[in-house]
């Protein structure tokens, strides 16, 4: 994983952003490869993604992959909504951002659409369930 600022990168669809995108994956291949010599003959396909590419498929301002601020103090909305059958299971709800987290935001709606009959979840997701209930 490698910092960018979303500023690095020219407007979408111009020349200069291609072209920035492309500079950037080849810096990537050739980081890599100092780990993975010849990485880049076995390479099929490839593609590239940038901030500007997050904030296109997944309207989060600037791109930024962990939705909403990170921090421990910021009130994240629950999974549980006024409307009923409605759950928000995502980056931007609780636990926080991240895959794992959002797994986790996922499987602490389905315990509660079943009413707590999910069978044997994995120990960390346990801990998480419990909060979930609080």
């Amino acid at each position: 994983m490698v910092g960018v600022n979303y500023y690095d990168f020219p407007e979408k669809g111009t020349e200069e952003y291609s072209q920035k995108k492309k500079e950037f994956a080849e810096m990537l291949i050739n980081k890599a490869e100092k780990v993975i010599p010849d990485l880049r003959k076995h390479i099929i396909i490839q593609d590239a993604a940038t901030p500007k590419t997050f904030e296109r498929y997944t309207s989060m301002p600037k791109g930024v992959l962990y939705a909403f601020d990170q921090s421990i103090g910021v009130k994240r909305p629950y999974f549980k909504t006024p409307i009923k059958g409605l759950y928000l299971a995502s980056a931007s709800t609780f636990p926080r951002g991240g895959i794992e987290a959002v797994v986790m935001s996922g499987i602490i709606c389905v315990n509660d659409i079943c009413n707590g009959e999910i069978k044997a979840p994995p120990k960390n997701i346990q801990v998480l369930l419990k909060v979930g209930k609080s």
